[in-house]
């Protein structure tokens, strides 16, 4: 698989107290477990992101349970407000219970 890496994308600017639009995207297969490897004919077994966790200076924000169906490389947004500064922390797990996660710091005008 190789090494995982989350991307979080923020806007430029971040005003105190206004929502804004949060991008994650993982480098990481999502196989469902009914497609086939095109070489052997195997049925290649799952491997799927199965939840993230959104924390926001140490509290957690938002949880997402994920399936399958989502595209590879999975790309998740949405919106956030925050009324201070502080990290931003991401934490992802596959369906082996694998863990990823990253931390931003979040600094509005």
């Amino acid at each position: 698989m190789g090494e995982k890496k989350i991307e979080i994308s923020l806007p430029s600017k971040i005003k105190k107290d206004e929502v804004f639009k949060v991008g994650v995207r993982l480098d990481h297969p999502m196989e469902s477990g009914m497609n086939r490897d095109l070489a052997t004919g195997k049925i290649l077994p799952e491997l799927f992101v199965q939840s993230m966790e959104v924390h926001f200076s140490g509290e957690k924000v938002s949880w997402m349970e994920l399936s399958p169906g989502i595209s590879q490389p999975p790309i998740i947004k949405f919106n956030l407000k925050v009324g201070r500064d502080g990290p931003l922390q991401v934490k992802i797990k596959n369906n082996l219970g694998q863990e990823f996660e990253n931390t931003v710091q979040i600094k509005s005008v």
